[in-house]
């Protein structure tokens, strides 16, 4: 079972990218200068159902707070993160089986987080 702060989620997919900070500096005689700047942090996307309006609003609010780190947590991982960027749209669905412990007709929703460490 995964969690993000608690809040329930379903991983489909998880992945990231990690970059270094590069500019390429062209002076007026000679060639091309590249001054290297350091790394940034890696960048997590996650995607993932969650079913029910409480779990998303639960991340809709923790979308709000750029200031505090949460734990993305499940399957051996578990690391503190900022929650960047959060997209989500409803699945058409008839009825839900995957948490037992809400209604049948709770909402489902396909959801994309960007985490930063």
């Amino acid at each position: 079972m995964w969690t993000f702060d608690g809040t329930r989620i379903i991983v489909q997919e998880i992945g990231g990218q990690s970059s270094r900070i590069t500019a390429r500096l062209q002076p007026l005689t000679g060639e091309t200068v590249q001054q290297f700047f350091g790394i940034e942090t890696p960048i997590h996307s996650v995607s993932a159902i969650v079913v029910g309006n409480t779990d998303l609003e639960a991340l809709i609010a923790m979308n709000k707070d750029g200031d505090t780190k949460y734990t993305l947590s499940g399957d051996s991982f578990s690391k503190d993160l900022y929650l960047v960027n959060l997209s989500w749209k409803r699945i058409r669905t008839a009825w839900q089986t995957l948490r037992q412990d809400l209604e049948c007709t709770a909402p489902v929703y396909a959801v994309e987080l960007e985490v930063h460490e």
